[in-house]
């Protein structure tokens, strides 16, 4: 992942996707990244601080997270420790 930062001026953004699916919300999220290979695992927290590592690649990749009982139907990423940005995708209405 460091070959990213190195070589190229753009920083790495976490495009990401949410939806609602049954008793679950649906995360679909991937890197978009200058480097090929690029790959950095993320911990999100769900359900009012449920922590969740992911590894998120250049491909889009889902997760449901069942939606708890009185638990946010959100999902928060950790920007603290790594020099990313975050952009939530909009779903498209039909």
């Amino acid at each position: 992942f460091f070959h990213q930062y190195l070589m190229y001026t753009d920083i790495p953004v976490l495009e990401y996707q949410l939806s609602k699916k049954d008793k679950k919300v649906v995360l679909k999220y991937k890197w978009v990244a200058d480097e090929k290979n690029f790959s950095l695992p993320l911990i999100i927290q769900v359900n009012n601080g449920k922590k969740i590592k992911i590894c998120p690649s250049r491909e889009y990749q889902t997760l449901a997270i069942p939606i708890i009982k009185g638990g946010k139907k959100e999902v928060n990423f950790n920007t603290n420790s790594f020099y990313i940005e975050i952009r939530q995708i909009k779903r498209e209405k039909k």
